[in-house]
């Protein structure tokens, strides 16, 4: 029932989008993300859809993959999943948060002919002053393929060493919870706090390099105090 009353909610919601006069719009995002503690992933995730004001209704393929091989963790494993779902978001004041919806099927890995409904909230604000900066990223998921779901908050106060027409170096302190509902992996429940430089091209491309500690308060690990050196590359157009 309740899994019934979740998809109706998603059809009218994307309906109502679909009856307005939306403008077209597509975005892509893409990283990879090499840690100690997990190994190294990447993701991409491309939307082509209609928005019209606070409100989008889109197309999102997803692929991700997974490989811990060479951690020292208890569970070792490479994996890919790939999906294509239909999409809907609701864009909060300032079009910094949003809440989204999507219902799809799962077209290779290990997720393949499975049914992919994921909903949640994800937000970003940063502040200023001077060369002073911190910013503050958070999201709340429901993943229905793990049948769980994870919260992720990560806050960056730094300072600005270079900024110019290209981009902006700086260094920051970072610090970040990753919590899952089940609570039964290590690496999905735990807190870490380190020293980061970053550099941000064009608005578009980031390169960040940290030096984490951290701490697994619950779930499978093998070490609850561990070391993690952090490399992510990201980009958007």
């Amino acid at each position: 029932m309740r899994a019934l009353f979740s998809l109706t909610g998603f059809v009218a919601l994307a309906a109502s989008a679909a009856a307005q006069q939306p403008e077209f719009f597509r975005d892509v995002y893409a990283d990879a993300v090499y840690n100690r503690l997990t190994g190294f992933s990447t993701s991409q995730i491309a939307r082509v859809g209609f928005k019209k004001g606070q409100d989008d209704l889109h197309v999102l393929f997803r692929n991700e993959t997974f490989d811990t091989r060479g951690t020292d963790l208890p569970f070792q494993y490479a994996a890919r999943g790939t999906s294509v779902a239909l999409g809907y978001r609701h864009w909060f004041p300032g079009n910094r948060m949003f809440g989204t919806i999507s219902y799809g099927t799962g077209l290779a890995g290990t997720i393949k002919d499975k049914a992919d409904f994921r909903a949640g909230f994800a937000g970003y604000t940063d502040w200023s002053n001077g060369r002073n900066f911190t910013d503050l990223y958070g999201d709340l998921f429901y993943v229905g393929v793990a049948k769980d779901t994870y919260l992720n908050l990560r806050i960056r106060p730094g300072r600005i060493l270079r900024q110019d027409k290209d981009g902006r170096l700086w260094v920051y302190g970072v610090g970040q919870l990753f919590a899952a509902g089940s609570g039964a992996r290590g690496t999905e429940n735990r807190v870490e706090a380190g020293l980061g430089i970053g550099y941000l091209f064009r608005g578009k491309v980031t390169l960040n390099l940290e030096m984490r500690g951290g701490y697994a308060y619950r779930g499978d690990i093998s070490k609850r105090t561990y070391l993690n050196p952090t490399i992510i590359l990201a980009g958007q157009l």
